[in-house]
């Protein structure tokens, strides 16, 4: 089996976006469409620096998610 390209899907994923690619929709919140920015402007950082971004994309998520609960 050979490994993922960017061109294919992963398994139990649709197809792998290009970096810098805009999405396909807007969620309808800015702190959402921020860290979905965020997370595409990571694909094309050294490895060493995209941990601390897909971090902050996730604790944004959880922070946006956590609003919406106490809504």
């Amino acid at each position: 089996m050979s490994a993922p390209t960017g061109e294919e899907p992963a398994a139990g994923r649709g197809p792998v976006a290009e970096p810098g690619a805009q999405p396909a929709a807007e969620s309808g919140s800015e702190q959402v469409d921020a860290a979905l920015a965020a997370l595409d402007a990571a694909a094309g950082l050294p490895p060493h620096e995209q941990i601390p971004a897909y971090e902050a994309a996730h604790r944004t998520l959880q922070d946006t998610l956590a609003g919406i609960d106490e809504s």
